[in-house]
């Protein structure tokens, strides 16, 4: 019996993993090799990128990014015509070498964490449990605990 709900209008990737039950709304997003905990709840609008890890009992607001990646700062350019040609510039014949950019692997958002709507959570931050992320925030910290 599959006792989740994940709106037509989602795109969920084949390679996720999660516990029934979830409830994913409306048009959101959950990329490659990301996983769900049972209970939790993704609104209408949000996009968990690759490698988003939640837990148990989350509550995620509308239009939220978690794992968002960001480009560097410290190099000649941000653009990705440094380190990611082929996939944003498919078209440019001009072949030179590229520089690896580096970034966290995961995203983990503990149990029972909630997070309002408009949020970034940037790629590699760590959330505690039972954490609460007020709405429209930029969390760029490597690890966030639990608020009291």
């Amino acid at each position: 019996m599959n006792i989740s709900y994940i709106s037509k209008k989602a795109r969920i990737d084949d390679s996720i993993s999660y516990e029934h039950p979830i409830r994913i709304y409306g048009n959101a997003v959950v990329k490659a090799k990301s996983s769900i905990g049972s209970f939790t709840f993704i609104n209408t609008g949000t996009t968990l990128f690759r490698g988003t890890k939640v837990g148990r009992y989350c509550s995620i607001g509308k239009s939220c990014e978690l794992g968002a990646f960001d480009h560097p700062i410290d190099w000649l350019s941000s653009s990705p015509f440094q380190y990611n040609m082929k996939m944003h510039f498919p078209d440019f014949a001009e072949n030179f070498s590229q520089i690896n950019f580096n970034r966290p692997r995961e995203t983990i958002i503990g149990n029972d964490v909630w997070i309002g709507s408009l949020s970034i959570i940037k790629r590699g931050v760590t959330i505690g449990d039972g954490a609460i992320i007020a709405g429209g925030q930029l969390s760029s910290m490597m690890y966030l605990p639990m608020l009291l």
